[in-house]
């Protein structure tokens, strides 16, 4: 939504990570822990402004914008996991 409904649309930068909730578990005590591994991988920048105009001009709702943006970032994503 923030992609799609802004009036500058930004660039996006996808990234995956793995092992975050070994540094900052998710139950108590909410302690960060140290000496542990943490994978980040970063995608390619995806610019949408030619996406959401042209979604725009072919009178697209909101929500097939947003749904168009929403499946292209969560590809990019899943291929990183890879």
């Amino acid at each position: 939504r923030l992609v799609a409904e802004a009036k500058k649309i930004p660039i996006v930068l996808p990234m995956y990570h793995v092992g975050m909730d070994d540094i900052l578990p998710n139950n108590k005590p909410y302690v960060p822990r140290i000496r542990k591994k943490v994978t980040l991988l970063i995608g390619q920048p995806m610019e949408f402004t030619e996406d959401v105009e042209l979604m725009r001009l072919m009178k697209k709702t909101p929500t097939e914008i947003r749904k168009y943006i929403t499946d292209k970032i969560q590809d990019e994503i899943y291929k990183l996991k890879e």
